[in-house]
C-alpha cells in the first residue's frame, strides 16, 4: 500500500486556472521519492495541498491508507515537513529552537541529541541560530522535522541556495534517513542531477500535471529507447530539405542536424537519400538522450 497517494488532486487559485491539474502520486514505503519540475510546475503548491495547508477544488489526499479531510491529527503523528525555509527563532541556540518544536511536539527531552547527531550539528548546538549557515538552518530544519519520528518526511526544495558543500551534506543526511532509519522522504526539487543521485523514484510535474512517475531505472530505461542520429554535410541547409518531408527537420543556421530514428536500417536510408542527392556526408553519429534531455522534452 502506498504511504502516500493522491487522487485526481486539483486546486486553481481562479476559477479556469487550475494550478494543479488531476494529480495522481503513489509513493511507497521505504522509498526517496524525487518530486521534479521547473519552477512554476506546481511543486509547492501540490506540497500544500499534501499537508493540510491549502484545500483541493477537487481530488483527494491519503497518508498511511487515511484521508487527510479527516484523519489530520493521526496523520501528522507520523509526518514531518521542511517548506522552503525553516522558521527558526534566530535569537536562540540549536538546541533552543529544538526545545520549543519537542514541546509541542511530546517527544522527549532525550530525542534532541540524537537528532542533533543524525543532522551532525552537535558541536553547534550551542550556537545562536543566527550564526548559522544557510546549510546548518536547513539541517537545523530537518532536525526539528524528524523529532517525533516520523515514517514519512516531506521536504520542498531542501538544497535551494544551498552551496556546493551544502547540497552534497543535505543529500548524504537524506539517503542516510532512508538507508539507516527506513523513512520514506519525498523531496522536491528542479534540478535533475540532485533527484538522479539521490532518489530512488522520480515524478515529473509540468504546468501542474504528471508527466512521468516510476523508479529511476524505468526513467533510464525510457531514456535509453530514445535515440537520435547527428550529422553533418557538406549542405546542412539542402540535406534538411531533403528529410524534412519524412521528418519535418528544419534548418538551424550553424547548428548540427539531428533526426529521431529506430534501427540501424533506417540509419542507412538515411544516408542513401543524402548521397543520392548529391550531398557528402561528413559525419554520421548516434545519440542516446540522457536525463536532462528527457526532462527538457517531457517540461518543454
Amino acid at each position: 500500500m502506498p504511504i502516500l497517494q493522491t487522487r485526481d488532486l486539483t486546486f486553481s487559485f481562479r476559477k479556469d486556472q487550475p494550478v494543479v491539474r488531476q494529480l495522481n502520486l503513489s509513493v511507497e514505503p521505504g522509498t526517496i521519492y524525487g518530486f521534479l519540475g521547473p519552477n512554476g510546475a506546481g511543486k509547492t503548491t501540490s506540497i500544500r495541498l499534501i499537508l493540510g495547508l491549502l484545500q483541493p477544488t477537487d481530488g483527494s489526499v491519503e497518508l498511511f491508507g487515511e484521508d487527510l479531510s479527516t484523519n489530520r491529527t493521526s496523520i501528522f503523528q507520523r509526518t514531518g515537513a521542511l517548506i522552503e525555509q525553516p522558521s527558526l527563532y534566530l535569537h536562540l541556540s540549536g538546541r533552543q529552537n529544538l526545545e520549543i518544536a519537542r514541546r509541542y511536539t511530546r517527544t522527549p527531552a532525550s530525542r534532541i541529541p540524537e537528532v542533533l547527531e543524525m543532522v551532525g550539528l552537535t558541536h553547534a548546538a550551542g550556537k545562536n541560530a543566527k550564526e548559522y549557515s544557510l546549510g546548518m538552518k536547513q539541517r537545523l530544519g530537518l532536525a526539528m522535522a524528524l523529532l517525533h519520528r516520523p515514517e514519512l518526511v516531506i521536504l520542498d526544495e531542501p538544497t535551494n541556495g544551498l552551496d556546493p558543500t551544502g547540497i552534497i551534506e543535505m543529500r548524504e543526511l537524506v539517503r542516510q534517513l532512508s538507508r539507516e532509519w527506513g523513512t520514506t522522504i519525498f523531496v522536491s526539487s528542479h534540478l535533475l542531477s540532485e533527484v538522479e543521485r539521490m532518489c530512488t523514484h522520480v515524478g515529473i510535474i509540468h504546468l501542474g500535471s504528471l508527466r512521468f512517475q516510476g523508479s529511476l531505472a524505468e526513467l533510464q530505461e525510457a531514456q535509453a529507447g530514445t535515440r537520435h542520429l547527428h550529422f553533418q554535410t557538406s549542405d546542412n541547409q539542402a540535406a534538411a530539405g531533403v528529410l524534412h518531408a519524412i521528418y519535418g527537420l528544419k534548418y538551424r543556421d550553424g547548428e548540427a542536424l539531428t533526426v529521431p530514428f529506430q534501427n540501424r536500417e533506417e540509419v542507412a536510408s538515411i544516408n542513401r537519400r543524402l548521397v543520392e542527392a548529391g550531398l557528402d556526408v561528413y559525419e554520421l553519429r548516434v545519440h542516446h538522450s540522457d536525463l536532462e534531455e528527457m526532462f527538457l522534452e517531457m517540461t518543454r
